[in-house]
C-alpha cells in the first residue's frame, strides 16, 4: 500500500483510476501489483479511489480505528503552522466522525440540485400542513438552514466540542496565531467504497 501510494503521489497532480493503475511500479504497473498481491494472498483487494490534496498551507489526516476509515483534509492559511498544526487532523478526525458525513465544505460548495431537490422536497411537505404562503417560506428556510447546518462541513458542531461549529473552532485557532485559516477541501474514503 505505502508503494502504491508513493507511486501515485510521484505522477503529481490529481490522479484518476485508470492513470493510477497504469502507473509503473517495481518493472510492472500498480494494476499488475494488485493482481499479484490478490493471487498471493486469496483475498479480494482493489483499487477504488484515489485522491491528493495539495494547498498552500496544512495537510492533516485521520485514519478510524482498524483502517477502514480515513480522511485527508487540506487547510489553506498564512498563520505560523506550528501553532495551528493539530486543526487540520482534528477537522479531519471531525468528518470521519460526524454522521451525516459533510456533502460540501460551506453552501456555496453544495451543488445546486442538491439544494433545489431539498427545497422542492421541504415545499411540498411544507404546503401538506396547509399554513399560509408566507408562513410556508418562513418554514422553508429554516429547514433549509438546518439541512446546510447538517451537510456543510464549516457548519456542522465539532465532534470534539459540539457547543461549536467547525468554522468557530477555525476561527478560535486563526485568532490565537494571528493568521486565517480555511478548510481548502478534503476527502474521505470507507473501505470498500468507489468513486461517486
Amino acid at each position: 500500500a505505502t508503494n502504491i501510494a508513493e507511486s501515485i503521489l510521484a505522477l503529481g497532480g490529481e490522479p484518476d483510476l485508470d492513470s493510477a493503475l497504469a502507473t509503473s511500479m517495481d518493472g510492472a504497473t500498480i494494476d499488475d501489483a494488485v493482481k499479484a498481491a490478490v493471487a498471493k494472498m486469496g483475498e479480494n483487494i482493489q483499487l477504488k479511489r484515489v485522491a491528493s490534496v495539495d494547498v498552500s498551507g496544512l495537510v492533516g489526516g485521520y485514519v478510524h480505528g482498524g483502517a477502514t476509515l480515513g480522511v485527508l483534509l487540506a487547510l489553506e492559511t498564512n498563520a505560523d503552522s506550528d501553532g495551528v498544526a493539530e486543526i487540520p487532523r482534528d477537522v479531519a478526525m471531525h468528518v470521519a466522525a460526524h454522521d451525516p458525513t459533510p456533502i460540501a465544505i460551506d453552501r456555496e460548495g453544495v451543488p445546486a440540485d442538491i439544494v433545489e431537490k431539498e427545497r422542492s422536497f421541504l415545499k411540498n411537505q411544507a404546503l401538506e400542513s396547509g399554513k399560509p404562503e408566507n408562513v410556508i417560506e418562513k418554514m422553508i428556510d429554516g429547514r433549509i438552514n438546518k439541512f446546510f447546518a447538517e451537510k456543510c462541513l464549516v457548519e456542522q458542531k465539532f465532534v470534539k466540542d459540539p457547543d461549536k461549529s467547525v468554522r468557530e473552532i477555525l476561527a478560535d485557532a486563526a485568532q490565537a496565531v494571528g493568521g486565517e485559516l480555511k478548510v481548502a477541501r478534503f476527502v474521505r474514503f470507507k473501505l470498500g467504497e468507489a468513486a461517486s
